[in-house]
């Protein structure tokens, strides 16, 4: 059974639709729409195989980020790699460009039960821990932090003058 879940679930109903093609699929594709954290991690964990079609569009490309880190098998269109392009190469990926080429990798992974799966460590640079390390350092970097800082108590520098002066140690 495949079971589709955002944005492209809503357009792949309306694409079948019209068509005239809902019977098909009937009982062997569900459509969920759009569905919240826990649902999603849910269906990622119980997963046989992720299927990343994306063919156009911008942004930070999550889903591939989430699916390479999954340890899933991936069924990948070219254009859902943007940005990922060292991950290539990982196991459990299949790249295939065009919807037969692409029909075809799914029911590949589907039917191979393939043990050569991603090891953590070969997609670890994308969790969000990795990612946001040297975005925390640089700030560390830019902005004191209170234990780092050091603030004179205001004093006297004229008659009936106040004046703070920080010093960064």
């Amino acid at each position: 059974r495949v079971v589709a879940s955002g944005g492209a679930s809503e357009s792949i109903g309306r694409r079948l639709a019209e068509c005239g093609a809902s019977w098909a699929v009937q009982g062997r594709l569900v459509l969920l729409g759009r569905v919240n954290d826990l649902t999603l991690s849910a269906l990622i964990e119980h997963a046989a195989c992720l299927m990343l079609p994306i063919e156009f569009g911008g942004g930070s490309n999550i889903k591939t980020a989430e699916a390479l880190l999954s340890g899933r098998a991936i069924v990948a269109s070219p254009t859902s790699l943007r940005g990922f392009e060292e991950y290539r190469a990982v196991p459990g990926l299949t790249i295939a460009d065009g919807p037969d080429a692409f029909g075809d990798a799914v029911r590949a992974a589907l039917t191979c039960q393939s043990t050569t799966m991603r090891s953590p460590e070969s997609v670890a640079a994308l969790t969000w821990d990795a990612m946001l390390t040297p975005l925390l350092a640089l700030i560390d970097d830019l902005v004191p932090s209170p234990s780092r800082m050091i603030v004179n108590m205001p004093h006297e520098t004229a008659p009936g003058s106040r004046t703070y002066e920080p010093r960064h140690s």
